[in-house]
């Protein structure tokens, strides 16, 4: 959620550890600098792995792929339990 109260360009300065501020005009995930798949997939990966094992996460991946097709969600939600 965001408070109209707070101007938008204070959601887009990052304040660095020498007292700087840098001004960023696009950050990573607006409309006009989008986050890429592989980016995603590799965040992902960097957390799931731990958790569920490298081929299982891979197995999450392709499930989540293929909900773009899929008319039913519980089959993939039930495939999530550890």
């Amino acid at each position: 959620m965001v408070d109209d109260a707070v101007p938008d360009h204070s959601l887009r300065t990052v304040f660095v550890a020498n007292g700087r501020s840098v001004q960023i005009d696009d950050p990573l995930g607006e409309a006009n600098n989008p986050v890429s798949l592989e980016d995603v997939e590799s965040k992902f990966h960097l957390m799931a792995d731990r958790v569920h094992g490298k081929a299982r996460a891979r197995g999450i991946c392709a499930a989540v792929d293929s909900l773009f097709h899929e008319t039913e969600v519980m089959p993939f939600i039930k495939s999530l339990a550890l």
